[in-house]
């Protein structure tokens, strides 16, 4: 997603990282694991024409991905009731 915006804009990594004050470093771990903390993206936002909904919807998705990855499946009938 932010890979594909930042190329819309035409802009690099670094030119990116000087206008929004975000590293170009985290800015490729962003793009490479698709992970963002609240403040890095307010900060990328307004460079990305991110609206505050947008950017919320976002971070949800993603706590539900990182809750998802460290759940264990459970299979069992006596795992699942408990």
């Amino acid at each position: 997603m932010f890979l594909a915006l930042r190329s819309q804009f035409g802009m690099s990594q670094q030119t990116l990282a000087q206008r929004s004050g975000v590293s170009a470093r985290t800015i490729g771990k962003l793009e490479a694991k698709g992970r963002i903390s609240f403040f890095a993206l307010e900060k990328l936002a307004p460079h990305l024409a991110i609206n505050y909904d947008e950017a919320l919807k976002f971070l949800a998705l993603q706590q539900r991905r990182l809750r998802e990855q460290r759940e264990p499946v459970r299979t069992h009938p006596k795992e699942i009731e408990g």
